[in-house]
């Protein structure tokens, strides 16, 4: 019987239970992702990168591609930053987080159509995520102003055709902005920033009752 029990103990001693692997896993994971942050809120992305790597090898999931890409953005490297969000979507498609990176840094480079794919693709699965209303409606309100540019442009040059195409461009696109921020109000978005956005865009388009509502909303908050 001791010899049994001695031989059993060696066995597990050499080849751990599943849940002592995964014990392992997770630690591993937990532990270097604490690292990479430290490493990333004192600015060393080289260092933080290196340590959100290794807790990948301890568990692969969402949560370790969104820190990665993360940082690699922080280092300059978008396009590796970006497969790496893409690899979070694909493990969990509702991670409201990574949409908002994703998004944003997409909107920061001036990709605006491919910000507006991925915001909608958000909201396919998961409608109520208020910041990516937010979001969103930032991205449209962009997309306006290069509307009303081109608009200004075709008028100098007495294009009427164009005109009237950017000028009706323009108006579609403020006001899928403001239904966005409607959305993301209803849902809970409640910071300075947003109400001011809010504010401002409504009151470009004369509302200026609710415009007012907004922006003494900002200042109080």
């Amino acid at each position: 019987g001791e010899w049994t029990q001695m031989r059993t103990e060696e066995t597990l001693a050499k080849r751990p239970s599943k849940v002592r692997r995964l014990w392992a896993a997770q630690k591993q994971f937990l532990t270097e992702t604490d690292l990479g942050r430290h490493s990333e809120a004192k600015k060393k992305y080289d260092e933080a990168i290196f340590h959100y790597q290794r807790a990948l090898l301890g568990q692969d999931n969402a949560e370790g591609h969104l820190n990665l890409g993360n940082a690699l953005l922080k280092l300059g490297n978008p396009a590796k930053a970006f497969a790496q969000f893409k690899e979070a979507i694909r493990l969990s498609p509702g991670m409201e987080a990574v949409y908002i990176a994703w998004g944003q840094a997409l909107r920061l480079q001036g990709k605006t159509d491919e910000a507006v794919q991925l915001y909608q693709e958000a909201l396919r699965h998961n409608s109520n995520f208020a910041q990516v209303h937010y979001n969103f409606a930032m991205v449209l309100e962009q997309q306006q102003q290069t509307a009303l540019a081109a608009q200004h442009a075709a008028e100098l040059s007495n294009q009427l055709q164009a005109v009237v195409k950017n000028s009706a461009e323009a108006q579609a696109l403020g006001s899928d902005a403001a239904e966005h921020y409607a959305a993301a109000e209803r849902l809970g978005m409640n910071t300075p920033d947003f109400w001011c956005s809010y504010g401002t865009l409504l009151n470009k388009q004369g509302k200026f009752p609710q415009a007012e509502t907004c922006l003494n909303t900002a200042v109080v908050q």
